[in-house]
Formats: C-alpha cells, structure tokens, sequence
C-alpha cells in the first residue's frame, strides 16, 4: 500500500498539482543554472530557521533521498546528454525534522544535447554538401544561415540526420549555425553553441587537363614572392662504387678510403631552407632571396594539358580549390670532355664530406646522366584565383661517371706517386620538395 502510495505521489507532481501543506504559489522556488550536456545546479529560496535541506530525485518510479547540503545549491554530475531528470527539495530544522511549507516545486531537468563536430564539406555540380557527426543526445539538427546584409541568423532548415545538400552560389560566402537540439517532456533544449561552418563556393571546378592547367596558371600570375613563406627539403641517397684502379694502392684499399671519405652519401640526409622578410636562411646564414628561387620556379611552371598525366581537384571547407597535378616525366643526358670537375663536383655534393674530389688532381665527368620521375604540382587556390600556396614534388636521379688521376688519389693514399688513376660512378636519388605559401 504504501508503493502505491508512492507512485501515486510521484505521479500527481509530475502533473505539477502535488501539494505539500501549501499551495503551488507559496512554495519556495527550484531552478536550473549552468545546465551543460552533463552537468547543472540546482538552486532554490532559502528558508526560515532552516539548517539543511534535503534533495529528492526521481528514480524507477518513486522521488528517492539523493543528497543532503546546509548550501541552497548543489551540483549534479555525471549525467546523459539529452536526457530528462526531475527534482524537489525540502527543508529540515537542527533537529532534522521536516518544516512545514517549505518543499519546493517539482523541477524538471533537460541536459543539453552534445554540439556537432564538422566532418567534411564536398561538392558536385552546383550542390554543396555539409556532413557532421552525430552529437549525443540529439536526433535533430537545426540548421541557420547567417544574412551579411541583415547581420543576422536566419532559420534554413530542420535535419534529421547528420548531413545537408543545398544549392550554393558561386564565390559567395556561406556561413551556416547547425544546432542539435532534443524534445524531452515536450521541453526542447539545444547544444551550448553550436557548429558553425564557413566556405565560400567555388567557381567551377577543371573538369579537363586544360582547365587545370589554365587555372593553376592563373593562380601563379598572382604570385607575390615578396609576401612568400619558402621551404626547400632535400632528401639525398647516394652511392658511390670504385671501377677500376691502377697505382701503388691495391683497389680493396682504395675503396676503404673512398667509403671513409663518402659516408655521409650512404645516408639520406635532409636539409631545409626557410624564408624570413623576403630572404632565405641555410642553418640561420642567408643564402640568397626569395625571388632569386622562386620567380624562377613560378616562371618554369607554366603548364599545358600536354604535360599533365594526371589531375585532381577537390575543395576545402573553407572554400578554397586544391589542385593536384602529376607531370609527365623528362630526361636529359650530357657528356663531358675532358675537364677539371673536382670543385664542380664538390658543389653538387654540398654539404657532404667530399674531399676525394676537393683534391689538386684532375677530375674528368666523364658522362652525367639526369633523370626526372613524373614530379608532382599541389596547389591551394582562392576561388577568386589567387595563389594560397603551391607545393613542387620533384624526385629525380642522378647518375656520373668520372675518373680522377694524378694528385687526386696520390692525395688521399699519402704516397708520392703520379700514376694514379681511379674510375668511379656516383648515383643518387633525391626527392626535391618546394613549398610556398603567401
């Protein structure tokens, strides 16, 4: 009897007509602040000669004793998203004892669903699509415009789901305000602040090898190398092996020495330059400006649909194109006469250790051999046409062939000899990266 009882009680407050010892209007008020998807605080009216209160929550079909506090507040955590919880509270005297009129009304609690997270922006033909996950808590999404003109949000949409397709407005800006938000006891709660999503919409993607190219070419004429942040990495992999060797040194000795003196090339070394106020920096010393490697580099870019393999476009969240280009490979071979190398060849090398052919001798390139494999352009291009940023991909392999007599080798071995004579071949694979942003 007394369950019934119980249940019978829980359910006419819930109606809201449950009455203590006074009417509705006289008791002392239950709210809600700080309400989060997890947590909020009740607080309520102090009462007379009261020196604690007690906190009843509704649970499995009866108002049970939760908590007991001497504050007129208390913090609840811990609690789903989107989810109903109701409350009263009571107070009691120094001797425990309930005091007449002071339980308050009967609360109702609606946790606030979690916000949204962006997933992706895509878009086809003259359709945008903006997807996100899926918030917990909520089963609705409210989606709002934002007006320019007005400085305003305006209603768009309602969404049941986790995406949206509209039609949008080339080069316009769109900003959209999606809101999830949940129906529990016919109280409708909203996320704390929503998922706001920015893009402006594209012109019209390439859809061929020509407008690619003509619309990173455009891009490029907006080039402002002064304005430009540069980076140059350098991936080396070198070998070297010794052909043929005739002296006062057997040849397993000689490619010890070689192998000592070429141990940096059997690794794969990287180095970057960076740009600070229109200059460039090797290891914080300045080694030439921008516009002495990049207008150049913009220069030789200019591209045909002949040159392109491939291509692909896709666009950003913030609107902005990304155009990704593969090139068509080239190749060039040139052969020496004979000539003094060794200082030209220690340039190639820099910064390595290559003293066997910093030597007096004389250093003859035979034959040099440089080979491109299908280099790669990433481009980030405004909607509006002007260049984001561009990052060059150029992988390529070099190939020589050289022989070194006289000083060259009687150097490295320490004896006085001048029938020296070495023949080598270096190869190396290096993997070339420009990136320039503005």
């Amino acid at each position: 009897m007394k369950k019934a009882v119980s249940l019978f009680a829980a359910l006419l407050m819930l109606l809201g007509v449950f009455q203590l010892g006074t009417a509705a209007a006289n008791r002392p008020a239950l709210r809600a602040e700080n309400v989060t998807s997890e947590a909020f605080t009740l607080k309520w009216d102090k009462v007379k000669k009261a020196a604690a209160y007690n906190i009843y929550e509704y649970v499995f079909g009866n108002f049970e004793f939760m908590e007991q506090t001497k504050e007129t507040s208390f913090t609840s955590k811990g609690r789903t998203p989107g989810s109903a919880h109701y409350f009263y509270v009571e107070a009691v005297d120094k001797n425990s004892k309930y005091i007449k009129n002071s339980t308050t009304n009967m609360l109702t609690v609606v946790t606030l669903p979690k916000d949204p997270k962006l997933k992706k922006v895509s878009f086809k033909g003259n359709n945008v699509t903006v997807s996100w996950s899926k918030a917990a808590g909520a089963k609705d999404y409210a989606v709002s415009l934002y007006n320019e003109k007005t400085k305003g949000w305006e209603p768009f949409t309602a969404v049941r789901g986790t995406s949206l397709t509209f039609k949008y407005t080339a080069g316009k800006k769109h900003t959209l305000l999606i809101r999830a938000f949940c129906v529990v006891d016919g109280i409708t709660v909203f996320g704390k602040t929503g998922l706001r999503v920015k893009f402006t919409a594209p012109k019209k993607l390439p859809s061929t090898k020509k407008q690619a190219a003509a619309m990173y070419n455009s891009a490029v004429n907006n080039l402002k190398s002064s304005k430009a942040n540069f980076t140059l990495t350098e991936t080396w992999q070198t070998t070297h092996t010794l052909k043929s060797f005739s002296g006062t040194k057997n040849a397993k000795d000689v490619f010890l020495i070689y192998n000592k003196g070429f141990n940096a090339l059997a690794k794969k070394t990287t180095y970057k330059k960076t740009a600070k106020n229109g200059k460039l920096y090797y290891k914080g010393n300045e080694c030439g400006k921008i516009t002495e490697h990049v207008v150049p580099l913009s220069k030789k870019a200019a591209l045909s649909s002949d040159s392109i393999e491939q291509y692909k476009a896709s666009v950003l969240s913030n609107g902005n194109i990304k155009l990704s280009l593969t090139l068509r490979g080239e190749n060039s071979t040139f052969t020496s006469k004979k000539a003094n190398y060794a200082w030209g060849l220690s340039q190639i090398y820099e910064p390595f250790d290559v003293r066997a052919l910093q030597a007096d001798g004389i250093t003859v390139l035979n034959s040099a051999t440089l080979s491109y494999n299908r280099p790669t352009v990433q481009a980030v291009i405004r909607p509006d046409g002007k260049l984001v940023s561009a990052y060059f991909n150029i992988p390529y392999t070099l190939t020589m062939k050289y022989t070194t007599t006289g000083e060259g080798i009687k150097t490295l071995l320490g004896k006085k000899s001048n029938d020296v004579k070495s023949s080598a071949v270096v190869s190396g694979k290096t993997l070339l990266n420009y990136k320039v942003a503005w």
